[in-house]
């Protein structure tokens, strides 16, 4: 396709996005975006863009296309109910070749050679690749949940208001399991418990613990914009602010009410159930929902652990080439290859270029995925239109609006893109992109949560609702309106956010 073609292409769609810091050798998953019709939906999805700003990186994939997906799925079950069961159960295949890969890079990398480094990593992204494809098909439900289920949920219980509908679409969504997040943060808060006495001295059983904790979740810290593993002292550190902020009571509260949580979820859910009188179809939607989010933790859990690997990987590369870790996390795979094998280097103003503004294209053409690279004047015009908004209102879905609030919530926003290298003021609200992981201490802090994208059981939804703090999702544009220091008002009856 030439420019104009692409151009066209992407005005004939709605785009979905995912959003945050990120660079290319972290984005393997646009290539799995495509690359999955050749085991799922054949021709869905037929393109991803991957564009990047000032290392920021907009994921972009066809809302269209995502919830044809999504239909052909319920086609699917009908037919064949536990197909489902049997694609995980094949992923997991998958996703134990990839951890396996992931954990010999993270011990061996540092003492391979150039051969052996080359091999290793294509043998990661090869795996992480194959492992993503079943993992990102699970994105199909966003659109769905986003733009269709609310309409489904509003015709069959038209006598609840937006606030009562959102609130029973995010119980009976969210799935029975105790999350990766959760987990660790219930290790967090035993070892405060253990060692309160201890954080601010020396101690050697501290020491091992937090080395213990530093190996499981190393991967923790990590995102797309290749941020280095947490290390020893990093985790004392946050174990002392903890402590600060937690007493022993706090912190047993916590974590029982983590450990019972899917027993109070599961309570309550049986409750709506019973409650409600629900179509056939919005059980089942909501059945797959469950599921789907239970199956993202998963792959969340994979996704950082692989970026972890990477993160080894390109330092092991900036070893045995002589080219910066910087540069070489904006060269392609093909690139890596050439410059390994042939020492064929990149100019280093294209990297630059890459950097500062670009769009990467992935289409699949005659069952072999296709890059093409666009920088300059002709990334800002194709990054203009998939990132085209309105500014006029921000609304999103109410993913959380705890007992006891008014329906408006107003507070001073807070726009944080890299939680690891911008400063939170505790009791903002909290506006984003997107949350990960590496968000959880501002969540913390936070009075409330606003992002640009996710649907009902994204990462902001569910950790919001088990914190208790307000949340709306999926406004779209709140991160290119909002300034920090604005005060807004959200109203958490409909989720329009309005800048006071």
């Amino acid at each position: 396709m030439n420019l104009l073609e692409i151009k066209q292409l992407i005005k004939k769609h709605h785009w979905w996005s995912e959003e945050c810091p990120g660079k290319w050798a972290y984005s393997y998953w646009i290539i799995a975006a495509v690359e999955q019709q050749k085991w799922f939906v054949p021709g869905l999805c037929s393109v991803g863009f991957a564009a990047y700003k000032d290392s920021f990186v907009y994921e972009k994939t066809s809302e269209e296309e995502k919830t044809a997906q999504y239909l052909w799925l319920k086609e699917k079950l009908k037919i064949e109910p536990d197909y489902l069961v049997k694609e995980h159960d094949k992923w997991q295949a998958l996703k134990s070749d990839v951890l396996s890969q992931v954990e010999k890079v993270i011990a061996n990398s540092h003492d391979w050679d150039k051969d052996e480094v080359l091999f290793n990593y294509n043998a990661l992204m090869r795996k992480a690749i194959d492992a993503i494809c079943w993992g990102y098909f699970l994105e199909c439900v966003d659109p769905y949940s986003d733009n269709i289920l609310p309409k489904l949920v509003e015709k069959d219980l038209s006598d609840l208001d937006n606030s009562q509908r959102a609130e029973l679409m995010s119980i009976l969504s969210t799935p029975l399991i105790i999350s990766f997040v959760e987990e660790q943060q219930v290790e967090r808060f035993n070892l405060i418990l253990q060692f309160r006495q201890n954080l601010t001295h020396d101690n050697k059983g501290l020491f091992d613990k937090a080395k213990e904790f530093k190996n499981k979740w190393r991967y923790f810290s990590g995102n797309y914009f290749g941020d280095p593993p947490i290390g020893e002292a990093e985790i004392i550190h946050g174990l002392i602010d903890d402590a600060e902020h937690y007493s022993d009571d706090e912190l047993r509260r916590e974590i029982i009410k983590i450990e019972t949580k899917i027993e109070r979820l599961k309570k309550l859910q049986k409750e709506y159930l019973a409650k409600y009188k629900l179509s056939e179809e919005l059980r089942e939607d909501f059945a797959v929902l469950r599921l789907f989010g239970a199956y993202i933790d998963e792959r969340k859990n994979t996704m950082m652990r692989t970026t972890c690997a990477i993160w080894h990987c390109m330092k092991a590369l900036e070893r045995v080439t002589c080219v910066s870790k910087e540069e070489l996390e904006w060269y392609t795979y093909k690139e890596i290859d050439c410059l390994v094998d042939a020492g064929n280097r990149v100019n280093t103003e294209m990297i630059k270029s890459r950097a500062k503004l670009s769009v990467f294209m992935t289409t699949m053409c005659d069952g072999v995925v296709k890059e093409t690279i666009f920088t300059g004047k002709e990334a800002e015009e194709l990054l203009v239109l998939l990132n085209n908004y309105d500014t006029k209102e921000i609304q999103g879905t109410v993913a959380s609006w705890p007992d006891g609030l008014l329906e408006k919530f107003v507070g001073t926003a807070q726009v944080i893109f890299h939680p690891a290298k911008e400063k939170f003021t505790k009791g903002n609200i909290l506006v984003t992109t997107m949350t990960r992981p590496d968000f959880v201490p501002l969540i913390k802090n936070a009075a409330a949560i606003v992002t640009d994208e996710g649907g009902i059981t994204c990462h902001a939804a569910i950790v919001s609702r088990e914190l208790g703090i307000p949340c709306v999702i999926g406004t779209k544009k709140a991160t290119k309106i909002l300034k920090s220091g604005d005060k807004i008002e959200i109203n958490l009856k409909d989720g329009v956010i309005k800048k006071l």
